[in-house]
C-alpha cells in the first residue's frame, strides 16, 4: 500500500469522509501494520492524543490512542462498558481552532483487536477513557461537535471556515 491512500494529511471537517460509516477490519497482516505506522506517525506530526483512521481518509475501524504514553492500536473497538459522568473540555484535530465542553463517561470498557488480530479489553479512566470514546465516535461517523448544541456547532463551523480560507489549499 502507498502513501497516496492517506490523501493530503488530515482530514478537516465538515467532510463526508468523518460522516462515513466505516469497514471492519478482517485482515490483519502487512498492509495493516503499515496503516497503522503511518497513523502513528500523523499523530505524532500533529501532536494529537489520538487519531482515528478516516481522519487520514481512510474509512475503517481503526485508531490509533496515547494508553500509558505508548501510541496504541484499537482495531474494531467497541465500548463495552461505560461508568460515571465527567465533563470533557475537547478539541480535534480534525476540527482545528475550536474546543468545547462535552459531558463523557468518566469510565469505559473497550474491546478491540490489535494488529496481529489479538483481542484484548482495556479498562481506562480519566484522560484515556475520554480519549477511547472520542476516537471511537470518529469511527461511528461522529466528531465531538455532534454533541454539542445546533448553536455551538454553528459556531465550530464559522471557526472552521475562517481557518480554511486562511490555511487550507483547495
Amino acid at each position: 500500500m502507498s502513501l497516496e491512500k492517506f490523501g493530503r494529511g488530515l482530514v478537516i471537517w465538515p467532510s463526508s469522509l468523518l460522516i462515513n460509516e466505516n469497514k471492519k477490519i478482517e485482515v490483519f497482516d502487512e498492509d495493516l501494520e503499515f496503516r497503522v505506522q503511518v497513523l502513528i506517525k500523523l499523530m505524532g506530526i500533529s501532536r494529537g492524543v489520538g487519531i482515528a483512521a478516516p481522519q487520514a481518509g481512510l474509512n475503517e475501524q481503526i485508531f490509533i490512542a496515547m494508553i500509558n504514553n505508548m501510541a496504541t492500536e484499537f482495531i474494531n473497538p467497541e465500548i463495552i462498558h461505560r461508568e460515571g459522568e465527567v465533563h470533557s473540555n475537547e478539541g480535534c484535530l480534525s476540527i482545528p481552532n475550536y474546543r468545547d465542553t462535552l459531558i463523557r463517561s468518566a469510565e469505559v470498557v473497550v474491546a478491540y483487536n490489535d494488529r496481529k488480530g489479538n483481542r484484548l479489553t482495556l479498562e481506562a479512566k480519566g484522560m484515556e477513557a475520554i480519549v477511547l470514546q472520542h476516537e471511537t465516535d470518529h469511527l461511528n461517523g461522529k466528531v465531538f461537535v455532534d454533541h454539542l448544541s445546533t448553536m455551538k456547532r454553528a459556531i465550530a463551523m464559522r471557526k472552521i471556515s475562517k481557518f480554511k480560507k486562511k490555511f487550507v489549499r483547495s
